[in-house]
């Protein structure tokens, strides 16, 4: 029987999880499927330029596992540009980080930061020394109690997500799923929405919106 997979920490979940090339129809292109963890590895290693053990110590495992998710990931963030594949971010044994929210008395900003960290001495917008780490609310919609207990309990598996991702692109003219990408997008005389789950479609005429 094999060993169940460990949850991975993860810092957030991205904010864009689905990219294709330009120009080309959903019907017409293959997926890559990069999962959470896959995409923190990026993240910690080749935007934050983190090494290995570093990385490893922030998602919560041994240098030789973040090593097998950072090569996995570049496979398939490169078959998706070499080849013009869509690359879609879901899945995996993860689970989100807690988090520590700071604010700055002079300039009002709000930022968080992983509980883990040692410190935070200056705004990281004005650069005050004059900052408080703020108490996050107790309890969420979701029930789990304590804002700390969900974010360290909120584990997402490898199944696909439940909330379906709709994605928005501007066209010529109305022909489904084969329209043709137009060039500008606030003079666009129609734009489409797919639904990415069940590729249901839906047609908005600019007129009526006013973009």
């Amino acid at each position: 029987m094999a060993r169940p997979k460990r949850c991975r920490r993860i810092g957030s979940t991205p904010g864009s999880s689905y990219f294709k090339p330009r120009g080309i129809p959903l019907s017409a292109l293959q997926e890559v499927v990069l999962s959470f963890d896959e995409f923190e590895a990026v993240r910690l290693a080749d935007l934050e330029g983190l090494y290995q053990d570093q990385a490893a110590e922030k998602m919560g495992i041994s240098r030789q596992t973040f090593g097998r998710i950072i090569e996995s990931a570049h496979l398939k963030v490169a078959e998706a540009l070499v080849k013009g594949k869509a690359l879609k971010i879901e899945g995996g044994a993860i689970e989100i980080a807690c988090m520590k929210m700071f604010t700055c008395h002079d300039c009002r900003h709000v930022w968080e930061l992983p509980d883990e960290t040692v410190g935070q001495e200056q705004c990281p917008s004005c650069s005050s020394g004059n900052i408080q780490a703020a108490q996050k609310g107790r309890g969420d919609q979701s029930g789990h109690g304590t804002d700390r207990g969900r974010c360290c309990r909120e584990k997402h598996q490898t199944e696909p997500r439940r909330n379906h991702m709709k994605v928005g692109f501007a066209v010529e003219a109305n022909e489904g799923i084969e329209s043709k990408v137009y060039n500008h997008f606030g003079s666009a005389p129609l734009f489409i929405i797919v639904d990415a789950a069940t590729k249901e479609i839906t047609t908005v005429n600019n007129t009526e919106v006013g973009c």
